[in-house]
C-alpha cells in the first residue's frame, strides 16, 4: 500500500495544472460514488489529480491509485481501501483505470457498502 501512496505523492508534487476545462469547477460532488467514463486521453486522470491537488494536497486522508499498477496483481482493491481507510481515516480515494481491474463492479459495491463515510471517484475508458 505504501508504494502506491508514494506514487500518489510524487504525482501530486510534480503535477502541472492542466488546461482548466469549464466542467472542472462546475462538477457536482454531491454523491459518495462518482464514475467518470470517457475515451483515452480526454483528461480523466488529470481531472482527478487536479481535484486532489486543489482540495487535498496536504492531507493524508485522500489518495489517487491506478488499478493497472502491478500491486493489484497480488492485492485486492478492497483490501487496499480497507487498509487506507483504517490507517489514515480516509475521506476520498480516486481510482483510475477501473476497467482494467477484474471484478471491479463487485469490489466497488463492497467498498460502497463497507465504508459509508468514504467518497470514491473512479474512472475508466470506454472499451
Amino acid at each position: 500500500m505504501y508504494e502506491l501512496l508514494e506514487i500518489y505523492n510524487r504525482l501530486i508534487s510534480n503535477f502541472q495544472e492542466p488546461y482548466i476545462r469549464s466542467f472542472y469547477d462546475n462538477f457536482c460532488f454531491d454523491h459518495r460514488f462518482i464514475g467518470i467514463v470517457g475515451q483515452r486521453g480526454v483528461g480523466k486522470t488529470s481531472f482527478m489529480l487536479y481535484y486532489l491537488k486543489k482540495y487535498y494536497q496536504n492531507s493524508d486522508q485522500a489518495a489517487y491509485i491506478s488499478v493497472d499498477n502491478l500491486y493489484f496483481s497480488q492485492n485486492s482493491l478492497f483490501d487496499f481501501v480497507s487498509q487506507f481507510y483504517k490507517e489514515y481515516a480516509a475521506e476520498l480515494i480516486c481510482i483510475d483505470e477501473i476497467h482494467r481491474y477484474e471484478n471491479w463492479n463487485q469490489e466497488l459495491k463492497n467498498i460502497y457498502d463497507s465504508f459509508p463515510k468514504l467518497k470514491v471517484i473512479f474512472s475508466g475508458a470506454q472499451v
